[in-house]
């Protein structure tokens, strides 16, 4: 099954003028590194600090009937999209999300006004949670990429990269379940044919890369990452046709190069982005010796709590994590002060902020934001 640019163009139309054109911005030390001019697109500039909430909007209004309420699974990202597109619908929300997801992220989706329930330790587990709620009536399962209308969301932060950055050479992005790569790989084979797609995903994961290795979709047996975005275990069918037709390859970057990508992108740039978000710019690391023209990095996300560094990402006189084994024990123990620290700083926000609704209109904002730098 294949995304007709006809549902793209749809898509494009609905979303266009619903939320901030997320800018692409030339990142002048990423060029100089890489030999290449980079430019990154923010869509951690969003109101839901990732660019979730596309397909969230379409999926839901693509909707055959308007639903009472409508269920999602998610480590975070899709959720918070979820929460405010069902915001902006007037429709209830319930987010199903892993234990030990992301605390800051869960006070963010109750903040929006959605439900979390904590089904199951990985993103499979909240998904047949939130696929066993959607039996209700009235209620409406939004998947987090096994949905055309996801997928044509997702496509337009392809149509902002050629508008503002016309002689794109190279777009590299982020791998969970596909729905973004699917949604930028199948714009671009219209808006820009001679422009390649590739993704950028965890060695502990590499679903997109095996699968195209093997002509099949493959599964992971275990995914553990810091890029707890990028949880899925496997792409759909849907996602892994459309990257067979559309995207060139997946870059695997390691847990190190996610974590110094985010504290290289914050040095150099400016920007705090969470380890999915920074992954196209790992990648584009890692493969600078086989990449030349223009080239467009999708940082999709913005980081809302501090990873468990060896050092700060700001100290430019070492490097942002160290191999060997004591620096992993060390960066384990960090992990799990983290956490910790995470879960008592969530319950203090919440206290404040309470499960209710924000206190504003909840209108759209309007308007557009093209080229301008949100820092």
């Amino acid at each position: 099954m294949v995304v007709s640019y006809a549902a793209l163009c749809a898509a494009r139309n609905y979303l266009r003028g619903l939320l901030p054109t997320a800018s692409c911005v030339l990142s002048p030390a990423l060029s100089d590194l890489t030999g290449c001019e980079v430019w990154l697109k923010l869509e951690f500039a969003q109101p839901t600090r990732s660019f979730k909430v596309w397909g969230a909007l379409f999926a839901i209004h693509s909707l055959a009937a308007r639903p009472e309420r409508v269920v999602a699974a998610s480590t975070g990202n899709h959720g918070l999209g979820v929460a405010y597109a069902a915001q902006m619908s007037g429709i209830r929300a319930t987010v199903f999300a892993l234990t030990g997801a992301n605390p800051a992220k869960l006070v963010a989706i109750r903040t929006w006004g959605a439900e979390v329930v904590e089904a199951g330790t990985c993103w499979e587990d909240a998904l047949s949670a939130a696929r066993a709620e959607a039996t209700v009536p009235g209620t409406a399962l939004i998947h987090s990429f096994d949905d055309p209308a996801i997928v044509a969301g997702q496509s337009t932060v392809a149509f902002e990269i050629v508008e503002q950055v016309p002689e794109v050479s190279t777009v590299i992005a982020a791998v969970g379940g596909g729905g973004l790569i699917s949604g930028i790989g199948a714009a671009l084979h219209f808006l820009a044919p001679d422009c390649t797609v590739w993704g950028a995903e965890p060695a502990s994961g590499p679903r997109l890369a095996r699968s195209l290795e093997r002509g099949e979709r493959v599964e992971v047996a275990r995914f553990t990452s810091i890029a707890d975005g990028l949880a899925a275990r496997a792409l759909s069918e849907l996602t892994y046709d459309t990257c067979r037709r559309h995207v060139a390859g997946s870059t695997s970057v390691t847990e190190e190069e996610l974590l110094s990508a985010v504290a290289l992108i914050f040095r150099a740039d400016r920007l705090l982005v969470e380890p999915s978000g920074a992954a196209p710019v790992a990648a584009l690391l890692r493969r600078r010796e086989a990449l030349s023209g223009t080239v467009v990095c999708v940082t999709s996300a913005a980081l809302t709590s501090m990873p468990p560094w060896r050092g700060k990402p700001w100290d430019s006189s070492r490097p942002a994590v160290r191999g060997g084994r004591s620096d992993v024990q060390s960066a384990r123990n960090d992990g799990r002060r983290y956490r910790r620290r995470e879960r008592h700083r969530a319950r203090d926000i919440e206290a404040i902020v309470g499960a209710g609704r924000p206190g504003h209109s909840g209108r759209h904002r309007r308007g557009r934001a093209r080229g301008r730098d949100p820092a």
